[in-house]
């Protein structure tokens, strides 16, 4: 995670990518202009807004652009890589965002729709959907390892 000047010099460029002014910028996050100026010249922005500002300007930048391999989960964004964690193989490469009609993208422009409560709703139903599904595929994978092993 980047910190300090550098972390500054990380808003400035999502800014100037996402194209907007540093006033539409306080005004999405509810401060006032000289709070952006120190995120921009100082890099001091509150960790509780941290997992926002990641999802205000994911439409421009992804997690590595803050320095990070990964959006933590806690944050409410949705990983765009994930680290290697339990059930990879030690030595895998990083597992990319499979998905295509499920776009990081689009769940990050339905955060910012819904807003964060509602969102988190979305999310679990989502998740909930998908665990059904990968429950099916898991169950195929499963009775294939079985008929191999007879």
């Amino acid at each position: 995670m980047l910190t300090g000047k550098v972390l500054g010099k990380a808003i400035r460029e999502a800014i100037a990518r996402k194209k907007v002014t540093q006033v539409e910028v306080a005004k999405h996050f509810g401060v006032r202009g000289p709070s952006v100026q120190d995120w921009l010249n100082r890099g001091t922005i509150g960790k509780e807004k941290l997992s926002e500002l990641w999802a205000y300007f994911s439409d421009v930048v992804g997690p590595e652009h803050w320095g990070l391999a990964s959006y933590p989960s806690a944050s409410g964004m949705v990983p765009h890589v994930a680290e290697p964690t339990v059930g990879t193989l030690a030595g895998s490469p990083p597992i990319v965002w499979p998905f295509e009609l499920l776009s990081y993208g689009r769940l990050n422009a339905l955060r910012r729709a819904l807003g964060a409560k509602r969102y988190n709703e979305a999310v679990k139903d989502l998740d909930n959907q998908l665990d059904i599904v990968l429950t099916k595929w898991e169950r195929e994978a499963s009775e294939k390892r079985a008929q191999a092993a007879a």
